[in-house]
């Protein structure tokens, strides 16, 4: 093996004007510790790989995110996402849905009342929905009175 290892050399070493004396091919066993220090060699650099690729990732992402901003900004296109999300959430089993949105994306949809139902745990929700109760009940109340004296 060794003397075909030399001929093969020799030949792509001629034309460069080089003699090749010898050539001899050994076992060569590295000592534990430098073992050892290519692993942790390559550990390190398999490590700096991972963080680069997932700063890569994190950049792209970041920017889909802007862009999505930017696109949020247009109601029309907060309202398909909404709806989008309510899709994909009602393909659940569990199709309990509870969702937090900003009362100006219900009123620029028109829904006015139910923005007091979408917001129920704010006390201003509360205290309109008290309010309201209450004049409804004022006026069956004045309305049974008008009846009576009938």
């Amino acid at each position: 093996m060794a003397l075909a290892l030399e001929k093969k050399v020799d030949e792509l070493s001629k034309s460069w004007g080089v003699d090749i004396s010898k050539a001899e091919i050994q076992d060569i066993a590295l000592p534990e510790d430098m073992k050892r220090a290519f692993a942790v060699q390559a550990e390190a650099e398999r490590e700096a790989q991972a963080v680069q690729i997932k700063a890569e990732a994190e950049l792209k992402a970041s920017e889909k995110l802007k862009q999505a901003a930017e696109n949020m900004k247009d109601p029309n296109a907060m309202q398909l996402r909404i709806l989008a999300t309510v899709s994909e959430a009602s393909k659940e089993a569990a199709n309990t849905i509870i969702m937090a949105l900003p009362l100006e994306t219900l009123k620029y949809a028109r829904i006015g009342d139910l923005g007091a139902l979408a917001s129920i745990n704010s006390s201003a929700a509360r205290r309109r929905a008290e309010e309201r109760r209450k004049r409804e009940e004022t006026t069956e109340s004045e309305k049974e009175k008008e009846l009576e004296g009938d």
